[in-house]
């Protein structure tokens, strides 16, 4: 097998079935707890979830997981290996894209989060890394690790006080709060700061340390997308604005509500770009 990539959690390996194998005979990806994983426990509790969560809900933007062996003194789980790459690389290559494309992409990611979300699912780690596209745009929303149900409680039951949440850079300012609010609207700050990041090549906050992000999300207002890039339209930013607004009672809630307003600027700049010809729905340099 041939590792492809290596979490703080999970490794993950390419792999082939056997001639035994009930799979048909392709590509697949095997994803297994890390062996260098600071709680073995812990990173076997992800792959259970990412299980459990595969198992009730199927979309054409969300990875499916084709089967699963966690009593295994290595437990994985089996998945499709998708051609293209997460859009993480995109952005360490120092590139931004396009209004159309990024308002594409993140319009199909909400509309898998959308699912998720009426399948009684939270995500819980919504940021560029966990969002693979291929060359003809195709979005695949994945890891389901840090999932949970859609209720007023960050850890699962028989978490205890473990508290494994998502990347800090990308949670909203309600889970340093511990406010009772929609917990759909999670995942709706995470699509925001990831759609602000693939327009402007940047983070609203550069701080990485969990104390600054608490201190600049509770008391200022992330940065106007136009300050890094002019050519982003005025709509486009307030929109992007408007899904990091720190009160969680003011932002939406409803992925169905925000991916409804993606497909209607996708659709407009999208016309806008063919109409001026301006090119191609492809990466642009920053």
């Amino acid at each position: 097998m041939e590792l492809l990539n290596i979490g703080e959690w999970t490794e993950v390996f390419l792999a082939r079935p056997t001639k035994k194998s009930r799979f048909p005979d392709g590509d697949y990806v095997l994803k297994t707890v890390r062996r260098e994983a600071r709680s073995p426990k812990q990173a076997l509790e992800l792959l259970h979830c990412e299980a459990v969560v595969a198992r009730s809900v199927q979309h054409p933007h969300l990875v499916p997981v084709f089967g699963a062996d966690l009593f295994l003194p290595t437990p994985y789980l089996v998945m499709p290996y998708l051609q293209g790459s997460d859009l993480s690389k995109a952005l360490c290559a120092g590139k931004t894209f396009s209004v159309p494309l990024a308002l594409w992409i993140a319009r199909q990611t909400a509309s898998g989060l959308s699912a998720l979300h009426a399948a009684g699912w939270v995500h819980g780690d919504v940021k560029p890394a966990n969002i693979h596209w291929t060359s003809h745009g195709h979005v695949t929303l994945l890891d389901y690790g840090f999932c949970h149900p859609v209720t007023p409680r960050w850890h699962r039951k028989g978490r205890g006080n473990s508290r494994i949440v998502g990347s800090p850079a990308y949670l909203a300012p309600e889970f340093f709060y511990a406010e009772a609010t929609p917990w759909t609207g999670v995942d709706v700050y995470a699509l925001g700061v990831t759609l602000f990041q693939i327009l402007t090549g940047r983070l609203p906050f550069q701080e990485l340390s969990r104390q600054d992000l608490l201190r600049l999300r509770r008391h200022l207002d992330p940065p106007h997308p136009c300050d890094y890039r002019s050519d982003i339209p005025a709509e486009v930013a307030d929109f992007t604005l408007g899904l990091l607004e720190k009160n969680a009672l003011r932002r939406r809630s409803s992925m169905d509500d925000v991916q409804e307003e993606l497909a209607r600027l996708e659709i407009r700049y999208l016309e806008h770009c063919v109409s001026g010809q301006t090119g191609k729905l492809m990466p642009v340099s920053a």
